[in-house]
């Protein structure tokens, strides 16, 4: 329990950086300071591997000041890039504007600079921020500025999640990444992040429910379908196709064990799964049957086979082959 913990805890942060403040790629090329990666501001909790306790906490601001492209250097970037594991590949989510020009902030967005992200450990931030800047090249360059201030905030912020102090367990560490994602984008946490969290949440309460050893069976059942309406419906959805194979599998072994009728066996599965579901089902018993009758046939000539003390062992091994 403490492994999977951990490890869940681990996929909520996201990432692991690494030479993030770097502003030299991989040839070992300085990248112009105009296009690098802004510093961090002298009093950033992004300095130390945890934040000063005695400094107050502060919500950034974003300041969208004009931002300059080395038109010299793009041959160089858009060639690294055809280098990369994105080649080939189109960016993930998406940017949209207000009719006041102002950018959206939303979970498309969240998506398409986690795409662009995807690219630490093959080149150095500072590359990766002039590769988004060219992608921007036909925005309008006040849209432009918008982007890259918001992809300044979240790479800090997601060095700020690295650096949370250690948590006892995945409720904690929830909880930690939640207050922090409200200091640093305020009310945009609940568009950015309030799927995952409340996924999170539900998977921690059926994990609960599941591992309570005080709850009877109608309780631990109550409690795990409140968990399951904690999700959107999208995600009952997803959590539901990727458990019906599982259940599925269970039902069919049950049914197995007592040796019910093929029309017992209809009847139990279209009950639960619906009448085409359990058309298909029973076309893989009969497969499994038949591949079943297979393996014992070959089980059948191999004993049979070693049992022939008139061949030798390499007549044998022929044989069986």
């Amino acid at each position: 329990m403490a492994i999977a913990a951990a490890s869940f805890a681990l996929a909520v942060v996201g990432y692991r950086w690494l030479s993030i403040t770097s502003s030299t790629d991989a040839q070992g090329v300085d990248t112009p300071a105009e296009i690098a990666a802004p510093p961090l501001p002298a009093g950033s909790p992004l300095r130390s591997s945890h934040r000063d306790e005695s400094q107050p906490e502060r919500t950034p601001t974003v300041d969208w000041k004009p931002v300059a492209l080395d038109q010299g250097l793009i041959p160089d970037v858009r060639a690294a890039l055809d280098q990369t594991s994105l080649r080939g590949t189109a960016p993930d989510g998406g940017l949209s504007f207000g009719e006041d020009g102002q950018l959206i902030v939303n979970a498309d967005l969240r998506h398409h600079l986690d795409w662009w992200l995807t690219l630490l450990g093959e080149m150095p931030l500072a590359r990766i921020r002039t590769l988004l800047l060219d992608n921007l090249i036909n925005l309008d360059p006040g849209q432009a500025a918008q982007v890259i201030a918001f992809f300044d905030r979240w790479t800090e912020y997601l060095q700020a999640a690295d650096a949370l102090a250690p948590a006892t367990d995945t409720g904690q560490r929830l909880a930690q990444l939640s207050a922090l994602r409200r200091q640093w984008f305020g009310a945009d946490a609940q568009t950015l992040f309030a799927d995952e969290e409340r996924y999170i949440e539900a998977t921690l309460a059926r994990q609960s429910a599941l591992s309570d050893p005080t709850l009877t069976p109608t309780q631990r059942d109550a409690a795990l379908r409140s968990a399951d309406q904690m999700l959107t419906p999208e995600q009952r959805q997803t959590r539901q196709a990727s458990r019906d194979p599982m259940l599925a599998s269970e039902q069919t072994a049950q049914l197995d064990a007592i040796g019910a009728s093929a029309e017992q066996r209809h009847q139990e599965r279209a009950a639960i799964w619906g009448e085409d579901a359990a058309q298909r089902l029973a076309a893989l018993d009969q497969e499994r049957a038949l591949w079943q009758a297979r393996v014992e046939g070959f089980r059948s000539e191999r004993q049979q086979i070693l049992a022939n003390e008139s061949l030798s062992a390499e007549q044998q091994a022929e044989q069986i082959q």
